[in-house]
């Protein structure tokens, strides 16, 4: 896929104020509900699976094929790996490489949303219409293997499949608006997040000389936002928790090998009034998300608790 021809996917934002905690309260029937996979975001069109940056994944995931009958069809949605207790896992995602593919476990693409089909552009068709046209693709032609359509719930339904959601321990839902259309690189306020917690990306600006058991590696990993209105990087303090041997290893080697922006995933309970990260654990390598999308503004979204 050449740079012209990429697409960049359309991006949920934040709630603009802290959710109440009841979904009937917080949102109406104009809604409809879907669940947030810990997984990996990625377009689907002409054969090709791209991130969200645009890099290729489709040798990545060579399991996952959708239907070649389908006509010019343009897809969205996000790839997950099951644990062995069945729950989503993103640290199998971020270690798959087109030579561990077959001895992994199974790579799924989740779909969502179509873009286009047999050449017609469908983003500004309502959600609703969007979901139609998928909807029939199911029952015409499948969508393919290992490629399944998300569930969707409507507001009736959404509390009951939270809960489940936080039981098992996934990342939360996303609501969207029925009348919404696609719009291609925007975080639009007609697809919102609800989180069981609170994630953020950020990029690793250093890291801290590791003691004890850690001699041999680092301590903690030093964090950063990017402030475009200065377009520099804001400290936001370190993480030391959440990593296993062998992910402070490569996280090692990863350093030591490449002069790209490392970006990670931290859950994080709240912000200091400094606006240092509170209580943060690391989740995780991104290598589908750009220096760019690592804002201060997820701040507020911490602080929010969203």
């Amino acid at each position: 896929m050449t740079a012209a021809d990429r697409i960049f996917p359309m991006l949920a934002t934040s709630p603009k104020v802290p959710l109440s905690g009841d979904l009937t309260v917080d949102f109406n029937d104009d809604w409809v509900f879907e669940t947030k996979y810990d997984g990996m975001r990625l377009i689907y069109k002409d054969g090709r699976l791209s991130s969200r940056i645009g890099t290729d994944s489709t040798a990545r995931f060579p399991e996952v094929k959708v239907n070649p009958d389908i006509p010019g069809v343009v897809l969205d949605g996000e790839v997950i790996m099951l644990a062995a207790d069945g729950t989503p896992d993103f640290n199998l995602i971020q270690r798959r490489t087109p030579s561990t593919a077959a001895t992994d476990p199974v790579a799924t693409y989740v779909v969502f949303d179509i873009l286009a089909l047999d050449g017609d552009d469908l983003t500004e068709f309502y959600l609703t219409t969007r979901r139609a046209f998928l909807e029939n693709l199911v029952e015409v032609y499948g969508l393919g293997e290992n490629v399944i359509l998300a569930p969707q719930y409507t507001l009736a339904e959404a509390p009951a499949v939270m809960k489940d959601i936080s039981d098992r321990g996934l990342e939360g839902m996303i609501a969207k608006y029925k009348r919404g259309m696609y719009i291609e690189d925007k975080r639009s306020r007609e697809w919102v997040k609800i989180k069981k917690s609170s994630t953020i990306s950020c990029v690793v600006i250093g890291a801290l000389p590791g003691k004890g058991k850690r001699g041999g590696t680092f301590g903690a990993l030093e964090l950063g936002l990017y402030d475009p209105r200065t377009l520099s990087v804001v400290p936001v303090g370190s993480v030391g928790t959440g990593f296993t041997d062998a992910e402070l290893d490569r996280l090692l080697a990863l350093m030591d090998s490449t002069d790209d922006d490392l970006i990670v995933e931290i859950a994080c309970m709240e912000m200091t009034k400094a606006g240092q990260l509170r209580f943060p654990v690391y989740k995780g390598v991104r290598d589908d998300v750009l220096l760019e999308n690592c804002l201060l503004s997820q701040i507020s979204k911490v602080s929010n608790g969203s």
